[in-house]
């Protein structure tokens, strides 16, 4: 893994081929933060509601989040970190949507990842914790993870 933080505009590294990561809830809300933000920019609910182009990895149920989905040709990361948007996400549910999208990387051969301090904003996860995690989760891979903050 090569994991590295840089003070940089996430969606720049879109234009260089990265896929971006970042959470929502599995009530496909979209409604606040860098989530509004992704919804915005990249019209993700329809892809969401109606299964457009994206890969669940693997066992989706909403009453227990922790999925990735990943959006080939929008080339969105989806992490599923928590049930209802006001609901706050566990580290458990966080580890389990890294791994997963870990699983889902390596099998799409997705080499390129770029996202914020997920789950730090409106979640309220502390970033030591989150970032300790993506360390350790992807610490085998090959996979260039950088993490992007203003």
């Amino acid at each position: 893994m090569n994991y590295s933080e840089v003070k940089a505009d996430l969606f720049s590294y879109y234009d260089k081929g990265y896929y971006l990561v970042h959470c929502i809830s599995a009530d496909f809300k979209l409604g606040a933060g860098i989530a509004k933000e992704f919804e915005k920019r990249f019209n993700l609910r329809d892809d969401l509601l109606f299964g457009l182009g994206k890969k669940w990895y693997l066992d989706y149920d909403e009453r227990f989040p922790g999925d990735a989905l990943i959006h080939r040709r929008k080339r969105i990361i989806d992490l599923v970190t928590k049930t209802r948007y006001w609901h706050k996400p566990t580290m458990y549910s966080m580890r389990r949507s890294l791994e997963k999208m870990k699983r889902g990387c390596e099998t799409e051969n997705i080499t390129k990842i770029a996202m914020p301090k997920i789950g730090c904003g409106l979640d309220k996860l502390k970033w030591e914790d989150v970032s300790s995690a993506i360390k350790e989760i992807f610490a085998d891979s090959q996979i260039e993870i950088v993490v992007c903050y203003l």
